[in-house]
């Protein structure tokens, strides 16, 4: 979803003026500063064209700047649309996703929140808003707001394998491990060959059988004394 930007000059002439093989191969590190400084159009036309001289080495550091461009865009964007309260509930649960992608949780609740209050109740597509709230509020250590909210997600789809598979993590980190392993059984009647749920269910009931429903006991917090 980038947005688009006016060029001063036709993308080849830009190119050409710009396009200089260096005189020693470029590092990963070199390029992605090259890719930071250049607009989105002449990056992919440059960066493709030094990439066949570099090899597949530096695809990935390339690949990673852009992506991080692009969130950078679609955030501003939306969230300049958030701002305006023009935003869809579909905008918000974007916006909300990037920033949970980018590790501001806080700010993904409330935008996620706000899709959801924008949403009819029944919207199937709010299946996916709670489960990113779950996400979210799972990476703020809030396991019984996530659990909530990934519960909320397999009602209203009962075929959603990764909020099963998200609900089962968050319960094994808030130390219902019965809930946990009913969880991933319920992903594996949907997709029987999901290895996360096969290997975290067989680890689930080997704690269970070892320390019962609750696992170990959590080691005592160092006082910091």
């Amino acid at each position: 979803m980038a947005a688009s930007m006016g060029l001063g000059m036709t993308t080849s002439s830009r190119v050409r003026a710009a396009f200089a093989l260096p005189s020693e191969v470029a590092s990963p590190q070199e390029i992605a500063m090259l890719a930071e400084g250049l607009e989105a159009p002449v990056q992919v036309l440059y960066l493709g064209a030094l990439l066949t001289f570099l090899g597949g080495a530096a695809f990935f550091v390339v690949r990673q700047v852009l992506e991080r461009r692009e969130l950078e865009i679609s955030a501003y964007d939306l969230g300049e649309k958030a701002r305006a309260n023009v935003a869809t509930p579909q905008e918000l649960y974007e916006l909300g996703s990037i920033l949970a992608r980018k590790k501001v949780y806080s700010l993904a609740v409330k935008h996620l929140e706000d899709a959801l209050a924008a949403m009819p109740a029944d919207d199937p597509d709010g299946a996916a808003v709670h489960n990113a709230l779950g996400y979210a509020y799972s990476k703020m250590d809030m396991f019984d707001l996530a659990k909530e909210q990934y519960e909320q997600a397999t009602e209203m789809q009962p075929g959603y394998v990764m909020a099963w598979n998200n609900l089962g993590d968050v319960c094994e980190k808030s130390r219902q491990l019965e809930r946990a392993a009913e969880a991933y059984t319920e992903t594996l009647k949907f997709a029987p060959e999901n290895e996360i749920a096969k290997e975290r269910l067989e680890f689930v009931r080997r704690r269970i059988s070892t320390y019962g429903p609750r696992g170990p006991a959590p080691a005592p917090e160092d006082p910091g004394w």
